[in-house]
């Protein structure tokens, strides 16, 4: 079987048919003379059940070699990605043979060429390994080729392609999913659009499938971009201010609650979870809610102070008015009392975040202007993945999370903000 032919010695491609005209040449077939292009013997134009247009050897030839066997599902995808593409104006070719520079043998499932891109799709209907496809696509960008690879889904359609390392997506291994669904449509998954009015993470990536001659067509005009899971190392903070009475002096204060770390995912400020007590912090990130928090909200800095009633020292509140010591019962049991407020996240960086791996891991995104279906498959919904960390708790459903950048609490444009929060946190006082 083959997409390729000599008729009357040119070479001509069976999906540069449209389905009448292929059934038009076959009424023609005696008019011409055609042969397959491995050994020359004489061939045949065939139509499969699922609508591929090939060539086949109309008797068993001895001296050609058995071609490798491919399943009909693989052979139909290659011939609509090859008839899109030939419909979109690119130079296609099928099983492409090529060498790099370094002497390695290369050969594509689809090659295909447009001005000076040069690209190849790779339909992977059996298991790959990630290690195999990370050799495969090196090879091909020594030859200067951009390599796109679809993944067979598994029958059940329980189980997501992109497991093991392949779940960690770059934009050097561009690696989507392919799956026949039951009426016989080819349809490709692990994509997703950015949807702005989601709250959680999980919720601003909305997963869609496409029909794999929608999705080569968006693929190859340019509506795929690539972003990155963190291109900012940096931390952020918010903290939480809680509305209390000095127990001494009897004045209404201000009290450090719960510390909030931020950090920049895929473009938005996520919130890290859990939370934190000023006692579980660094004196560093102290001395930054001192340095950054204190003069816009008017609180007693953070201090170590000896408890009587605990006998220890810790780092406490203090009321700015008599300085008398304020608890951590207080601050601790007052997570969710309606009187607490969470400061805009300061734009200022408190911290870096360490990362033991060079993968530039993001998601594949498709222009959210274009319609698509929404994939309904739990097992393809978006999940965070980095190599370097254990997938964290403040990723999974129901977890707040922040999509505006904060700003910076000291400057003077943004004191009506500040004093909006004060006058909420004292009902106007």
């Amino acid at each position: 079987m083959a997409f390729s032919c000599v008729m009357n010695e040119e070479k001509i491609y069976s999906f540069h048919f449209s389905p009448e005209q292929w059934i038009k040449l076959k009424c023609e077939y005696k008019q011409h003379v055609f042969r397959m292009p491995c050994c020359g013997a004489k061939a045949l134009l065939k139509t499969s059940a699922l609508g591929t247009q090939f060539f086949a050897h109309k008797t068993k030839s001895e001296s050609c070699p058995s071609p490798a066997l491919e399943t009909r599902e693989h052979l139909f995808a290659k011939y609509l990605i090859s008839r899109t593409l030939f419909e979109m104006g690119w130079q296609v070719e099928t099983e492409k043979k090529g060498i790099t520079p370094q002497g390695k043998a290369w050969i594509a499932d689809i090659y295909t060429e447009k001005g000076r891109a040069k690209m190849a799709v790779e339909v992977q209907w059996s298991p790959q390994s990630y290690e195999e496809t990370t050799l495969r696509q090196q090879i091909y960008k020594d030859a200067g080729i951009r390599c796109v690879w679809l993944l067979r889904d598994l029958k059940d359609g329980h189980n997501n392609a992109l497991t093991g390392d392949y779940r960690f997506r770059t934009k050097d291994i561009p690696v989507f999913t392919l799956a026949k669904t039951k009426d016989g449509a080819m349809r490709v998954h692990n994509i997703y659009q950015v949807n702005e009015k989601g709250i959680h993470l999980a919720e601003k990536f909305q997963p869609v499938s496409l029909e794999l001659t929608t999705f080569i067509r968006h693929l190859f005009n340019g509506r795929f971009s690539f972003i990155l899971r963190n291109n900012d190392p940096n931390q952020y903070m918010s903290v939480q201010l809680i509305n209390d009475t000095c127990w001494r002096c009897r004045r209404s204060i201000v009290i450090v609650g719960q510390v909030y770390y931020h950090q920049n995912l895929y473009g938005w400020l996520i919130k890290l979870w859990p939370s934190r007590t000023i006692r579980e912090i660094s004196l560093m990130d102290v001395d930054f809610i001192n340095q950054y928090f204190q003069p816009a909200f008017h609180f007693a800095k953070l201090s170590k102070r000896y408890s009587k009633t605990e006998k220890t020292d810790y780092m406490a509140n203090s009321c700015p008015h008599c300085n008398a010591i304020m608890g951590k019962f207080f601050e601790e049991n007052m997570y969710d009392d309606p009187s607490t407020i969470e400061t805009p996240i300061c734009t200022i960086a408190c911290g870096t975040t360490q990362t033991d791996t060079q993968m530039a891991v993001g998601q594949w995104i498709l222009d959210s202007t274009l319609p698509a279906t929404p994939d309904t498959n739990r097992i393809n919904y978006f999940k965070d993945e980095n190599p370097s960390e254990t997938p964290l708790d403040y990723l999974e459903e129901g977890y707040e999370h922040e999509h505006t950048v904060g700003v910076k609490l000291t400057t003077i444009s943004k004191q009506a903000e500040v004093k909006s929060l004060l006058a909420h946190l004292f009902g106007g006082r």
